[in-house]
């Protein structure tokens, strides 16, 4: 739901906005949205044995995890233009040659597409463009023989309005007549037309009401017109999430991400929401003009995530050593935390941290900003938990396009030695940069054009179509930058810069072993920038001659077999692209 939060911004979105895929075969309005993020853990397995809230196993999991992630990535078995679970069974072995060991994979359910599958016309079948059960039974077992783990997305806010609990609704068949957030007008115009219960809007701007005529009533959707909330305080419909997650976990998956987390629960008594300015006299209120005190970051909704852990843990099934929820929110640092819970009040394992994104969004990311940004979250973070970095993904322009090639490298280093989860986007790994498409009417009714400038395949090789990608109609691709691809680096010396993904992630896994975490930024010393790790770890070089806060250098330590390879940038503070 990150695109549908960032597409209503009032601000231009070619200035924040972009994406990628791993694979495709196509763009097209049913493409399959897979996404592989990486959890790139450092080897500090000490740091998570202390986790009360996480099983022996659990943390085992955690503390060797490598999870890639490309997002609408199309691995197209078949030539038809349009990805399938097939084409991911086909690329495992390449998944295991990188070290990847989770791979999480965004909604293949049945789906209209509307909102490219997180809205979900059913959440235990699969959309027959992308397959059948049988090639995911085949998926899990091919993964099982490669000791991968899969993550499911699991859309738990709303549904599509062709599901059939919605139709069931409207009729008000039980159990399902209060599955959604119905409400009665607030009244009617003169001329009839039914009045909205209370201010509410979507961040697809407008009412979030929308008038169903056989039930003669509103329901409320945060989203999509076609994505009806689901009302989680009903007890069948939590049961139904029960039997699903079950469902999913005696196939095998390891775990969900739980979407839109932080809109799960509304205000009971449907209260209008507040301005944010008291002083804003604009009739033409939009939906970042208001405080959402009661539709967002309700105490309720932490509630229901707490149960969702119980359901989660309550699904036990001998099959599956290792079973995890990671939600996806974009709150508020006081907010985010709450997703930890304690050690008595079960939550999830740890959020995706979107903090260095929400940070750097305009300005250069200063050495300042990221110590600031970093130790924030260490410091709140609750003594038993894991910490979480992300510096891209799908609806963010890659950083190298961003700010600076160099610069992106750097970055990848840095969350990478960071304590805790390291989630890259893919690609991310071997520095690719943002695209240019040319825009296609067809794709532009689903998807906005500032979101293709990185969603381009993956670059498996050279090649203009990098290694065989689909070129079917209606999708027109140009790509710019394909001089550098997996394929060509796995079987090259290990470079300097960029620090391309499976050589660093080698040097990292045989010789970088931090075991605390300390910044050091320019304002406390003149001399480094900042400081991963111990006398053991990664240390940093003295600083040249050049504007201090426009510089970073990090190199292994003295006693690695590499000594020596170092990733420099010089003067791009002002060099933002």
């Amino acid at each position: 739901m990150v695109w549908g939060f960032l597409r209503s911004l009032n601000t231009n979105p070619e200035a924040i906005f972009g994406g990628g895929s791993r694979r495709m075969s196509q763009f097209s309005s049913r493409c399959l949205i897979l996404c592989l993020v990486y959890l790139i853990l450092r080897p500090d397995v000490s740091f998570f044995v202390q986790l009360s809230q996480l099983s022996s196993r659990c943390v085992n999991f955690l503390s060797r995890c490598l999870n890639f992630c490309p997002y609408i990535s199309i691995f197209d078995s078949n030539g038809d233009g349009i990805g399938d679970i097939n084409g991911i069974t086909s690329k495992l072995d390449h998944f295991v040659e990188m070290g990847v060991e989770t791979i999480w994979i965004t909604p293949f359910f049945k789906s209209p597409m509307v909102d490219m599958g997180y809205d979900v016309a059913d959440f235990v079948g699969i959309d027959p463009v992308f397959g059948t059960m049988e090639d995911f039974d085949q998926l899990m077992r091919e993964m099982k023989k490669r000791d991968l783990k899969l993550i499911l997305d699991l859309v738990i806010n709303h549904s599509s309005d062709e599901h059939p609990w919605f139709d069931k609704s409207v009729k008000k068949i039980e159990p399902y007549t209060n599955y959604y957030v119905w409400r009665d007008p607030k009244g009617y115009e003169k001329d009839g037309t039914p009045i909205p219960p209370n201010n509410w809007l979507s961040i697809f701007e407008g009412s979030a009401w929308k008038w169903n005529e056989n039930r003669k009533q509103f329901y409320y959707h945060k989203f999509e017109v076609q994505q009806p909330d689901l009302n989680l305080t009903h007890p069948p419909l939590k049961e139904e999430f029960r039997k699903i997650m079950k469902f999913w976990y005696d196939k095998g998956v390891s775990g969900f991400r739980l979407d839109a987390a932080r809109d799960l629960v509304e205000d009971r008594l449907f209260r209008d929401e507040p301005l944010l300015d008291p002083n804003n006299k604009n009739t033409d209120v939009k939906f970042f003009d208001l405080d959402h005190i009661y539709t967002t970051d309700l105490q309720e909704t932490y509630d229901l995530i707490h149960e969702f852990r119980k359901i989660s843990d309550s699904c036990y099934n001998s099959k599956i050593e290792d079973r995890i929820l990671i939600p996806e929110s974009w709150a508020d640092l006081t907010n985010m935390m709450k997703f930890y819970g304690n050690k008595t009040h079960k939550m999830t394992h740890f959020p995706f941290n979107f903090r260095l994104i929400q940070a750097t969004s305009y300005v250069f990311p200063t050495p300042i900003l990221l110590e600031n940004e970093i130790t924030s979250w260490l410091n709140a973070m609750p003594a038993n938990g894991v910490a979480n970095w992300v510096f891209e993904n799908h609806d963010i322009y890659r950083t190298g396009s961003k700010f600076n090639p160099e610069f992106s490298d750097i970055l990848l280093i840095l969350i990478m030695t960071l304590p805790g989860v390291a989630s890259l986007y893919y690609g991310q790994e071997i520095g690719m940069l943002n695209t240019k498409l040319r825009p296609d009417p067809i794709l532009l009714k689903t998807i906005r054009e500032s979101q293709f400038a990185a969603r381009r395949p993956m670059q498996w090789d050279s090649s203009l179509n990098a290694e065989g990608c689909s070129v079917h109609l209606p999708y027109s691709l140009y790509i710019v930058y394909y001089h550098v691809g997996i394929l060509t680096l796995t079987s090259r010396p290990i470079p300097t810069l960029p620090p391309q993904y499976p050589e660093w992630n080698r040097i990292r896994i045989s010789h970088i072993q931090p075991s605390k975490y300390k910044v050091i930024s320019p304002h406390q010393s003149a001399n480094q920038f900042l400081k991963v790790g111990d006398r053991s770890g990664v240390a940093p070089l003295p600083r040249p001659a050049g504007p201090p806060t426009n510089y970073l250098q990090i190199f292994c330590n003295k006693n690695s077999t590499h000594n020596g390879i170092s990733f420099v940038l010089r003067d791009v503070g002002s060099n933002i692209r």
